[in-house]
């Protein structure tokens, strides 16, 4: 007869501690960096949004493999619109739109469209922006329909904390409360 053991015992409870200490320890160090801030009018998404416009928004060259967080927002008056169009494409394409999910439980007072990492923040915000392929993201610029409105986009590049990603990802998630997307890692 085989001793069973524990598949959660001591030994993987202190392995956790060890990973969740150094983990506290590297915030603790965070040093965050200036955040990069544009917009986009609604009109301007519907008509589309280049990657060289969208690569013109950062001025460190090289981004492309710099992991960064990203908030996509907009105006609490625009919310119910949004909402609405995007529940229109949904129901009208179904799983082929690949949309980001929908999320019905979260509080109604959020501005927050998505919040994201990438480490191509220029590919990933074009397939937010845009139509774009089969990638899960907002594909504003198909179904977006309201005439007034802004949507606002926030970068963070963490270089020297990019080991930290995750775990700021969804911090910047529960505290955003995004309409669209999931909270974890992929």
């Amino acid at each position: 007869m085989t001793q069973k053991s524990p598949l959660v015992g001591l030994s993987l409870i202190e392995n956790l501690q060890k990973s969740y200490s150094s983990k506290i320890e590297a915030l603790a160090r965070f040093s965050p960096q200036q955040a990069v801030n544009f917009e986009y009018s609604f009109s301007e998404i519907r008509a589309g949004v280049s990657r060289e416009s969208l690569q013109q928004r950062f001025l460190e060259d090289p981004i492309k493999d710099r992991v960064s967080i990203y908030a996509i927002s907009t105006d609490q008056a625009s919310i119910d619109a949004v909402v609405r169009d995007f529940r229109a494409e949904k129901v009208s394409r179904g799983k082929e739109a690949y949309l980001s999910r929908f999320n019905e439980n979260l509080d109604s007072s959020s501005e927050a469209l998505y919040v994201g990492g990438s480490k191509n923040i220029v590919t990933r915000l074009h397939n937010h922006l845009n139509s774009a392929g089969k990638t899960y993201s907002l594909h504003l610029h198909r179904w977006l329909r309201e005439e007034y409105g802004r949507v606002r986009v926030q970068v963070q590049f963490l270089d020297d904390n990019a080991d930290l990603a995750q775990e700021i990802e969804d911090g910047l998630w529960d505290l955003k409360k995004p309409i669209f997307g999931r909270r974890g890692a992929r």
